[in-house]
């Protein structure tokens, strides 16, 4: 089903599919009617949903449940629930309050009244730990007012913060905020979460900010927290360098970013500033969503920490100036591990020569995505109107491809190994596809190094995807010489 939210689509906690398999024969009946646990995580979105609820509940023995109801709207293609079959559903779960573990409410129409009842009346939940709640029109109508005090996850997409207050608690664990309104300024924010919520520990704080004056926050610091998201959607990059400064106890192992800046301002400078704060790059990536993540190991290999601008078009603009900074915080001398996707070469190369690597033994890790050395030849729609190198051909239609087929040299003094990985995106006209083999030899061409022996490894760059595939072995012995040569993964 084409459905614009994914959860909406058929999947295994569907009660249709539930009651299917119990009428494939009497055997089949008697096994589903032995699983409790089968029938105790539910989605409830149609009427028929509605009906078979009750039963699928009867059936699940006190096992905790696990229930999802969707609202949607109701056209002759799908049916959505109406309010009779709400009432219906929010009896059978009033009916097995104790028994309620996890609850998930998404909507695309207006909030049916019926969902005061269930959380709107101070029904007890003693055994619920999980709520999420995804509104895409409209609001919750009455205040949330239930006893849960298990309660460790709540996750809210654009909700009204007034509505759930009741919710913010020492208990809770995991906090999602997701474009939730109105506007929260500096004293709510202190008040809900940082005074509300001590012993948070993964924290995505995706909201419009109304800071009316800098709010302190180093007087009840969260002190738990191991992950944090913050997104440019909702908050300007010195509110987060100012929550991420005084925000929080320790440092924090995993952060992802959003930001919104197009510039390596100074604002941006005193976000990395703090973000680098008490760790030790030691690798990089720059994949193919656009995500650049620092990473941070410990001594047995493990990532200690985890710096990553999500989904960030930012290096792709101003490379140069980012890498520049990084290396201001001596990023340049304490990576061990660079990895990006091959489109990128001719971006990412000139800013690296102009500050080099050294002082650590480099891997080399190298994504084979597209023919091109350059992703602003790469095909995108977003390019289309904006862009100054798109061709045309004698007919004068647009030509969506252009490649640059000759990457720029790199130099790493102390590069230790060369890793080639296929991501399955290796395309492009069929009059420019080069094989993965010439592809691989035109970077090991234009690579230079003071190390005596290089490692290759090509045992996951696809080479049995060419058109004319080799085997490892083979291509070890025809392409590497000299200083390069397989690694023992590769040789075994």
């Amino acid at each position: 089903m084409c459905h614009p939210l994914p959860s909406f689509r058929d999947e295994p906690y569907s009660l249709e599919q539930k009651f299917r398999l119990a009428q494939v024969s009497a055997s089949w009946r008697a096994t589903a009617l032995s699983l409790p646990l089968l029938w105790a995580n539910s989605t409830v979105r149609t009427p028929a949903d509605a009906v078979c609820l009750p039963v699928a509940l009867a059936r699940s023995a006190s096992i905790p449940l696990d229930v999802r109801i969707r609202w949607q709207e109701d056209t002759e293609w799908t049916r959505g629930l109406n309010p009779a079959a709400t009432h219906s559903v929010v009896n059978a779960l009033l009916g097995h309050n104790s028994h309620l573990k996890r609850l998930s409410l998404e909507w695309i129409i207006e909030v049916p009244d019926a969902l005061g009842r269930l959380l709107g009346t101070g029904v007890e939940f003693p055994m619920l730990e999980d709520i999420t709640v995804y509104g895409v029109r409209g609001s919750f109508r009455c205040k949330v007012n239930i006893s849960a005090p298990q309660l460790r996850l709540l996750a809210l997409h654009h909700q009204q913060y007034t509505t759930w207050d009741y919710l913010f608690t020492p208990n809770l664990h995991r906090l999602e905020i997701d474009g939730c309104y109105p506007f929260i300024s500096a004293a709510r924010l202190h008040a809900l979460i940082f005074r509300g919520c001590p012993n948070v520990r993964d924290l995505k704080l995706h909201a419009a900010l109304a800071f009316d004056y800098f709010r302190n926050f180093t007087a009840t610091p969260l002190r738990h927290v191991r992950s944090l998201s913050l997104s440019s959607r909702s908050m300007k990059t010195h509110e987060m360098a100012d929550i991420i400064r005084a925000g929080f106890a320790a440092i924090i192992p995993d952060v992802t970013l959003e930001t919104p800046d197009f510039s390596v301002n100074d604002d941006r400078k005193a976000l990395i500033t703090e973000l680098l704060r008490g760790i030790t790059v030691t690798g990089l990536v720059f994949d193919s969503t656009w995500t650049l993540t620092l990473s941070a190991f410990d001594q047995v290999a493990l990532v200690a920490a985890r710096r990553s601008f999500h989904g960030c078009r930012l290096p792709s603009l101003c490379w140069p100036d980012l890498w520049a900074e990084l290396v201001a915080h001596n990023v340049g001398h304490t990576l061990r591990v660079l990895d990006f996707t091959c489109d990128k070469w001719n971006l990412l190369t000139p800013a690296i020569a102009m500050h080099p690597l050294g002082g650590q033994e480099v891997e080399l890790r190298l994504q084979l995505y597209a023919t091109s050395f350059d992703h602003k030849y790469m095909w995108n729609i977003a390019y289309w109107e904006y862009s100054d190198d798109l061709d045309f051909d004698e007919n004068d239609e647009l030509v969506y491809y252009k490649r640059v087929l000759i990457p720029i040299p790199l130099h790493i003094s102390n590069l230790r190994r060369i890793v080639f990985t296929d991501l399955g995106h290796y395309t492009g006209p069929d009059d420019e596809i080069i094989s993965r083999v010439e592809y691989i030899g035109k970077i090991l061409d234009v690579v230079s190094t003071d190390t005596a022996t290089v490692e290759v490894c090509v045992s996951e760059a696809g080479l049995d995807k060419d058109e004319d595939p080799i085997s490892v072995t083979t291509y070890g012995e025809r392409y590497l010489g000299g200083r390069w040569t397989l690694c023992s993964h590769c040789v075994c």
